[in-house]
């Protein structure tokens, strides 16, 4: 039998009085296999619900102190339990996914549940309404999309329920690419993009397409308003609404859209971003979009992708930062969550006489570095920490293309340098050195010797750079002292 040690640390902390030595209880229970996820539900979060890896649900309502297992039925067959999902605006409401894509919901922290019928499918998506606890989008695959039957016809549904799936889910569109509830005053409002064409099969958006458009509906689809044709992916902030518009399916250049949320003006048009450079605009991957302006990476093509920042309208932009690192649909760009304004960033760079200077354009034309792949949007979410970002193409095995990029680097003159902004990418440093290190020996290195961090865009082997906004002031990182990122494991 496998164990689990449930620490109440947190929670006894916060309802009692630490009295001489007395230590906080840890319980212990027993379940068939490792435990895979847990949440905490119910008023006060005492309700706990967990699955295993043999996908049998668990729930205890005495803090964790005994477990009862709580078994889902889809018709006659006992549903294998892959993931649980707990509501952002109620810790009563939850969803449990089997195996099969069977979804069944709660509203009692688990007590009862219920099923959700819907499509058959072979992927679900689901997402909270971001205020109303009982609504959600979902969105279906079909079963005709199977590489088994190439002429079937395949589509990606979008469905929405108002009562979490106790009655039939309303349809809203079909040939969906990608899909979002509003934010602000715009909440009730569903934006997602879609192929116009919807009498053939529908096919993956794998490049920038001319059959796509930026759509929305206030109605649950009846109606559906046009707002930036040809656009493919898109973000949602608090603040702001961007789209990838496409300009040029053959040379797959895109231009940006925006719109800044405005309750004066509750359908004002997008808005052409400036962005100043005469360089190819192949991608973008929003980084932050929190603080009333909009950060972005930009990704020019041949191995280029430039920081820009926004003025407040999100149309305008300035260049904070040359030669971003940019792999697989995620920049190596950090925001620190606790304190405003604070950037960390990886970059590619050369180092001279003269200190750091720009990417060799040789070795940005070398192929390896050709990643033009990431695309605007899929989460839409404010920011690239939030999971906002996703990527498209197919690529090699993880371990292949980090292995030919490490190569490239132990080939090349080009290195990777850590730098970091404190007010919001006006201006880039690099990161003082410790003066000793882990074991408290003295660090020596010479000029131009600084600290450097690993980011998310290679984790091989090293943590990405993290921080938590209830934790100010710390982050953790993996790196090393230098003249610029090592990657060796040890």
């Amino acid at each position: 039998m496998w164990r689990l040690w449930i620490s109440l640390w947190l929670q006894l902390l916060s309802r009692c009085h630490v009295a001489g030595n007395v230590l906080p209880v840890v319980k212990k229970s027993h379940f068939d296999a490792p435990v895979v996820d847990i949440l905490w539900l119910g008023k006060d979060r005492e309700i706990v619900m967990l699955y295993t890896e043999r996908g049998t649900l668990h729930r205890s309502s005495d803090q964790a102190g005994t477990f009862e297992e709580t078994k889902l039925h889809s018709g006659q067959r006992q549903v294998h339990v892959v993931r649980l999902l707990m509501s952002p605006n109620s810790s009563f409401i939850a969803l449990a996914v089997g195996n099969r894509l069977e979804t069944f919901a709660t509203d009692d922290a688990g007590l009862s549940w219920h099923e959700i019928h819907h499509p058959n499918a072979i992927r679900l998506s689901f997402m909270f309404h971001p205020n109303r606890p009982e609504w959600a989008l979902l969105s279906a695959w079909t079963e005709d999309c199977r590489d088994a039957r190439p002429g079937s016809p395949c589509t990606h549904q979008l469905l929405v329920t108002r009562d979490l799936g106790r009655t039939a889910l309303e349809s809203v569109s079909r040939h969906v690419v990608q899909f979002s509830w509003g934010r602000g005053d715009f909440t009730d409002r569903i934006y997602f993009t879609h192929f116009r064409d919807k009498n053939t099969r529908q096919p993956m958006l794998s490049r920038w397409m001319e059959s796509v458009d930026f759509v929305s509906t206030d109605d649950f689809g009846k109606h559906v308003t046009t707002h930036v044709p040809r656009g493919n992916k898109f973000v949602v902030s608090e603040q702001f609404t961007l789209v990838a518009q496409c300009l040029d399916p053959q040379s797959q250049n895109v231009q940006l859209m925006v719109r800044k949320h405005s309750t004066a003006n509750r359908d004002q048009p997008f808005e052409k971003a400036f962005i100043p450079t005469n360089l190819a605009e192949k991608s973008y991957t929003v980084l932050d979009a929190s603080e009333g302006f909009v950060l972005l990476h930009v990704n020019h093509g041949e191995g280029l992708g430039n920081v820009y920042v926004s003025d407040d309208t999100g149309t305008r932009y300035v260049l904070s930062l040359q030669h971003n690192i940019g792999v697989n649909g995620r920049a190596a760009f950090e925001k620190v969550s606790n304190l405003k304004g604070i950037y960390f960033a990886n970059v590619w760079a050369a180092k001279n006489a003269t200190g750091i200077e720009a990417l060799p354009s040789s070795f940005a034309k070398s192929g390896w570095l050709e990643h033009g792949d990431y695309q605007l949007g899929e989460g839409s979410t404010m920011s690239q920490a939030e999971q906002s970002i996703r990527y498209l193409k197919a690529r090699p095995s993880p371990t292949a293309e980090i292995s030919s990029r490490r190569l490239a680097l132990r080939n090349t003159s080009v290195s990777v340098h850590s730098l970091i902004s404190f007010n919001a990418g006006g201006a880039w440093s690099t990161l003082k050195a410790p003066s000793s290190d882990s074991e408290g020996q003295p660090i020596s290195c010479g000029n131009g010797c600084s600290l450097h961090l690993h980011d998310m865009t290679f984790q091989e082997h090293f943590v990405p750079f993290y921080s938590y906004d209830k934790a100010v002031g710390i982050i953790m990182a993996a790196g090393n002292v230098g003249q610029r990122l090592s990657y060796k494991a040890e």
